[in-house]
């Protein structure tokens, strides 16, 4: 689409206009927003919100939010914190240029999460407008997002794409 726009608020808008169209009677509507896939791509604003969150490391931000989930009775201790994969790096061995980069990408993915609730919301919104939301049955499912296409991010730290280029359209 034209510069500035994004996939999950076309598709949105699309889902707006199915659901108009057919108010009148029952609907199925099959909403598959790419989000978080790669590419990774997000508003400007919104991944600036989450630039610098990740810079604590991937190691430390993994116990403390395995931490958190246990005070908040999210996660049965039992079976503890999962080993960490045995090929990646450990976040204090990166030189800053790499902490950079993964804090750039990691902040960019949060982002596309971030439009998409965004989007969902606004479904739901017209949904409880139109009457329609308590008439809905919505399900959500996901996969565990971006994917696992380009081993040498994970072995040799590709950073053939510029920190600061992550997120934008091409």
């Amino acid at each position: 689409g034209p510069k500035g726009e994004h996939l999950t608020d076309r598709l949105t808008d699309k889902a707006v206009a199915f659901i108009e169209k057919h108010k009148a009677q029952p609907f199925f509507l099959y909403l598959a927003y790419q989000a978080p896939h790669w590419p990774l791509h997000a508003p400007e604003a919104t991944i600036k919100k989450y630039q610098g969150t990740y810079m604590e490391g991937w190691d430390s931000l993994r116990i403390r939010r395995y931490q958190n989930m246990i005070a908040k009775g999210l996660w049965n201790t039992q079976g503890g914190l999962s080993a960490i994969y045995e090929d990646f790096h450990q976040w204090d061995t990166l030189n800053l240029a790499d902490q950079q980069y993964w804090d750039q990408l990691m902040a960019t993915y949060a982002a596309t999460i971030d439009e998409m609730d965004q989007q969902i919301g606004r479904l739901m919104a017209y949904l409880e407008a139109q009457g329609q939301l308590d008439n809905t049955l919505i399900l959500f499912l996901s996969d565990n997002g971006a994917c696992y296409d380009d081993h040498t991010i994970i072995r040799g730290f590709n950073t053939e794409i510029p920190a600061g280029e992550i997120g934008r359209a091409s």
